[in-house]
């Protein structure tokens, strides 16, 4: 971004940030909260497209459609066994927090017997959604082998597209 100013610059004035919005009454919180889920919500969901488009049709100037052969190519899905992914669990478990949330909503709600039920339903879907398609996606552009050589898997399927402005917004 700007590299003459220093990191602990920004690492600081996101800090003040943070300490602000958590300074704010409940309703600005809310909002915020909201906007910037949104953000980050259109963000995956406009990289699962982008993401079609680049295995299925080559999509950018640096993305040959790679169909989904990177799935099964370079030793196959648990290459070197599955200890990785078991370990990985503990991450995976974390990521997915919050959820004991919806026994805090519930006493908040205007219909707890109507939306409780819906919000639960609804999290099988979102798991699919928001983590399998999207390691599914990035999977099937990037083998597994490169991951993390080149930075963020988010951010360059937005820069091969040609658009460098998704990667300021995500990073």
């Amino acid at each position: 971004w700007y590299p003459d100013v220093p990191r602990w610059i920004w690492i600081l004035s996101i800090i003040f940030f943070i300490g602000a919005m958590n300074l704010c009454n409940v309703r600005v919180f809310g909002e915020m909260e909201f906007w910037l889920s949104l953000i980050k919500v259109v963000a995956i969901i406009a990289m699962m497209a982008a993401g079609a488009g680049i295995i299925f049709f080559g999509f950018g100037h640096s993305f040959p459609a790679t169909g989904l052969e990177n799935l099964w190519s370079h030793g196959g899905f648990a290459p070197h066994g599955w200890q990785g992914i078991i370990a990985s669990l503990g991450i995976v478990m974390f990521a997915f927090g919050g959820v004991e949330i919806i026994g805090v909503t519930a006493a908040e709600a205007q219909n707890p017997k109507k939306v409780i039920p819906q919000a639960i339903n609804t999290i099988p879907l979102r798991i699919i959604l928001f983590y399998v398609c999207t390691l599914a996606v990035l999977m099937a552009i990037f083998p597994w082998n490169s991951f993390g050589e080149q930075g963020s898997p988010f951010v360059l399927i937005f820069d091969g597209l040609g658009i460098p402005a998704a990667a300021t917004v995500l990073n």
